[in-house]
């Protein structure tokens, strides 16, 4: 629905915008012709033209924006895009209403239309104040074997089909946070021939940093060195094979654990973000180097921010729990205006010696009950 509507708001303001070209055009012939006594002052005429010219190219780029940002559903966004839409009616009203024909009342009304449509498809975002993320650590397999096999399409790969049809179904934006290296493979030597696809669907399927490779507690008594260099190496591959366009600005650390010094190495690396594990009342955890303060706000759902770094709990990890638990798990959480949920790679996989075959199940009743209760899908970043 939101595509066809989408396309209907595309119509729409190229009508408008080539209307107003149409406009602009006549007043430019006037105005360039020299004949400037059909017009009290010369400025007046002037400024017709270049309101119209103006409008033309609002109209048009008002378009095309959802397109660009299609597969992307954010409170940003959409206030970004009904701010879009009164302006666009606001200027029409301005320009057209006082046209000499017909022509000026149809543009009017051609953006009133538009401006309802985008109501429609907008305001539910608007309205839901309730987001959840959705993160998956420890990928690296899929890059490998994608390389590998060389599909046609990333998508291709039964584990990115996955997150492919849960974005379909629940606009779902996806953030894979990835290790550098694997036995007999590192992100050196991920294939780039499907740039272009990882550009466009940036807008609901971002990678980020996780660890140098699959250790314990890797970065807990790190320098500055270290993490930075691991942190830079992920980065760089990311946007030479994907582009800067995909790379995430948030992340969950492999163990969630690092030094002051590691933190400060991540921060230089444009991380703004982090997501960790703080547990519960009855069995607390620690994450990252937050205050005992911040852990019990971060606890309760909470966002903590401290040296440029927005911090929050992990509320769910998939693949600990049954469906049956974890949708009694879900239900404590209904009371939270986010809820950050997160699974790892590696259980999706038949030869995994922890496989879970109800792998795709766990994502799709964890999404159906998350949109049942008024909950829509958000990058981390896009939340803080």
């Amino acid at each position: 629905m939101r595509k066809g509507l989408n396309l209907l708001r595309l119509i729409l303001s190229v009508l408008i915008g080539l209307l107003a070209l149409v406009f602009a055009v006549i007043e430019g012939r006037n105005l360039f012709s020299g004949d400037w006594l059909i017009y009290e002052y010369a400025f007046n005429g002037l400024v017709r033209y270049m309101s119209r010219l103006l409008l033309a190219l609002f109209a048009l780029s008002q378009g095309i924006l959802p397109f660009i940002n299609l597969k992307r559903k954010s409170l940003r966004l959409a206030r970004m895009n009904l701010a879009g839409s009164v302006g666009l009616v606001v200027m029409s009203v301005f320009l057209f209403a006082f046209a000499t024909n017909h022509v000026g009342e149809a543009a009017l009304g051609i953006a009133l239309i538009y401006f309802v449509l985008v109501l429609v498809s907008e305001l539910p975002a608007m309205r839901s104040k309730k987001r959840f993320c959705f993160t998956v650590d420890d990928n690296i397999r899929c890059l490998k074997e994608i390389t590998e096999r060389q599909y046609e399409s990333i998508f291709d790969h039964p584990y990115l089909a996955v997150y492919r049809r849960l974005h379909d179904r629940f606009n779902l934006c996806v953030q894979l946070n990835l290790f550098y290296e694997m036995d007999g493979f590192d992100l050196t030597q991920m294939t780039d021939r499907y740039l272009d696809e990882w550009k466009e669907n940036a807008a609901w399927l971002k990678l980020s940093f996780h660890s140098k490779l699959e250790n314990v507690k890797p970065y807990e008594y790190s320098g500055y060195e270290e993490v930075y260099a691991d942190c830079q190496k992920v980065h760089r591959e990311i946007k030479r094979f994907a582009s800067e366009n995909v790379l995430a600005n948030t992340t969950t650390v492999h163990y969630c654990l690092a030094t002051e010094e590691g933190l400060r190495a991540l921060k230089d690396n444009g991380v703004r973000g982090l997501l960790g594990l703080y547990g519960s009342d009855e069995q607390p955890r620690k994450s990252y180097q937050t205050s005992e303060e911040e852990n019990v706000r971060m606890r309760g759902g909470e966002i903590a921010k401290r040296d440029g770094i927005a911090y929050a709990g992990i509320d769910i990890v998939l693949n600990r729990f049954s469906v049956e638990e974890i949708m009694q798990k879900l239900s404590g959480l209904l009371g939270r205006k986010v809820v950050k949920v997160m699974i790892h790679e590696q259980y999706f996989y038949p030869d995994y010696p922890a496989y879970q075959r109800e792998f795709e199940e766990k994502l799709i009743k964890t999404f159906s009950w998350l949109k049942e209760n008024g909950y829509c899908s958000s990058f981390f970043e896009d939340i803080i």
